[in-house]
């Protein structure tokens, strides 16, 4: 499930390509939508996003 403040890259979709690469942040939870899909929205972008299309990045840091 992704948090507010989640780190993602978009992937398998038409922004990807154009987008490639690119770091999110999530400016909501993880919603669900009205139509039922399960969603977020992204900094940056007006329009909420399919969950399934964004992948949380993880970052590990060695202290």
């Amino acid at each position: 499930m992704f948090k507010k403040g989640d780190v993602v890259v978009m992937h398998t979709c038409g922004e990807a390509k154009h987008y490639h690469g690119q770091l999110w942040t999530g400016r909501s939870d993880e919603f669900t939508s009205t139509s039922l899909s399960q969603v977020v929205f992204l900094k940056v972008l007006a329009v909420i996003f399919l969950q399934n299309i964004c992948k949380k990045l993880i970052w590990l840091a060695k202290h």
